[in-house]
């Protein structure tokens, strides 16, 4: 599977949770985070730094999907296998966790 396919289906899988996500430039001014899950006025959102390649914007998305419930979820085997083989590799599992904020 192509990274670039891998990412759509991230993207399709915060979608279906119903949490919006957007790509931005996240290094203007003092902000020093390559992406984040966080709440805002009751609404879910991730952004992430659109200056990322895509390799880096799907094992940040596969991060910060890790600590949502999408077991329960229909995911293509082909994905599920690299979601859980990424995250088997990441930081996320030695004990990083995604940021996640409430604003």
């Amino acid at each position: 599977m192509k990274i670039e396919a891998f990412l759509s289906a991230m993207e399709d899988i915060a979608a279906k949770l119903g949490i919006k996500l957007s790509y931005e430039d996240l290094h203007k001014g003092e902000v020093t985070t390559h992406g984040a899950l966080f709440t805002l006025r009751g609404s879910r959102r991730i952004i992430i730094h659109r200056g990322l390649a895509p390799l880096e914007r799907a094992d940040l998305l596969a991060e910060i999907l890790a600590g949502e419930d999408i077991d329960s979820m229909h995911i293509a085997p082909e994905v599920r296998a690299r979601l859980e083989h990424r995250l088997g590799h990441s930081d996320h599992a030695h004990g990083r966790e995604a940021h996640t904020e409430h604003v």
